[in-house]
This record gives C-alpha cells, structure tokens and sequence, in this order.
C-alpha cells in the first residue's frame, strides 16, 4: 500500500545540505537538480521514527510495538523494514510552474544572527548567515505500507505529533502540520 502525506509550513525553514553558500551564507536549504527545496526521505523517517519511539514510551497505548517495528524496523540500524520513505518535493503543477521557474530565489530567504555579550554588544566574528525557505507545502510518500487501517491509524498519530523540522526548529524555524492525503 502506497500512503501520501504532506507537510504544510508555517514558518521559514531550513533542511540543511551542509554546504556554504560562500561569502552569502553559511548553510545553505538543500536542493534538488532543479533548485527546488525538498527534504530527505531519510530525514522524514528518521523524524517519524523519534515520534513513534516517544508516543510508544509514553504509555498511552496509541501505537503498538509491531506497528513500530514493521514501518521503521527492531533496531535503529535496521535495514529490515519493509516501508520505503521517499523524499518530500513541491507539487508537480508548482515546481514547473513557469512564473516559479524564472524566480526560483523567491523561495529562499536570508536570516542573519550573530552572538551578544554580556554588555550587550555584538561578538566579534560571530555572524550568521542562513539560507531558509519561505513556507511551503511538500509532499511525500509511504510504499510498501502494511495494508492494516490500525496501522494507518498510527502512523496518524506520528504524523501529528511533529510540529517542528529542520535546523532551529526549537527558535521559531520549520513549525509544521502533517497530514495524509492520500492512500
């Protein structure tokens, strides 16, 4: 079974590529070939999976072991899992969008921060620069799904429980809603 969620932003957001944008910026949002953003699958996962893991300690009985260790597999390094996550991207009708395409850089802002003493004065060689990404909805996919509607009903619970992704998210950065779409 194929499930097709997406992720609707509030608020700038920053998935990291690890790189420099050089004399611009000190960490640039990651990018497809086409200078799209769009976050990783293994991120998705890995995001999805520390929800589960915290619902599943909490002792609210909303998602089951078994459930936890088909979607996201048994051990951490598991690579037994039979769900593959894949990578979450624009909207086809946006992201070839003619208007999008000849502005691309209206997708992306610059956020500047730097360190303050305790005279209130700025710390020499301490400014930031980052690349964010203005807020936007993606959209990814589940395959190989277990087809089990309490299953599904889990992964709801997953889904809604991050509210925040990507670089700062605990400063303001990534605010989120999840949600699937389709199945």
């Amino acid at each position: 079974m194929e499930i097709t969620y997406q992720i609707q932003f509030h608020s700038f957001w920053h998935s990291g590529s690890g790189l420099s944008g050089g004399v611009v910026t000190d960490a640039t949002v990651l990018k497809d070939e086409n200078g799209l953003p769009y976050i990783a699958g293994k991120t998705l996962k890995g995001l999805l999976r520390e929800a589960a893991q915290k619902i599943l300690n909490s002792g609210t009985r909303l998602i089951t072991q078994d459930f936890f260790n088909q979607v996201f597999g048994a051990k951490k390094q598991s690579t037994g899992t039979i769900c593959h996550f894949t990578n979450a991207y624009l909207s086809e009708n946006l992201a070839n969008a003619n208007d999008l395409q000849q502005n691309k850089s209206l997708l992306y802002q610059q956020l500047s921060s730097t360190a303050i003493n305790e005279k209130g004065q700025a710390v020499a060689h301490s400014l930031r620069q980052m690349e964010v990404t203005i807020p936007l909805v993606l959209y990814a996919q589940i395959i190989d799904f277990p087809n089990n509607s309490d299953f599904e009903k889990e992964l709801n619970y997953c889904l809604q429980y991050v509210k925040a992704m990507g670089t700062k998210r605990h400063r303001g950065l990534g605010r989120c809603d999840w949600s699937i779409i389709q199945n």
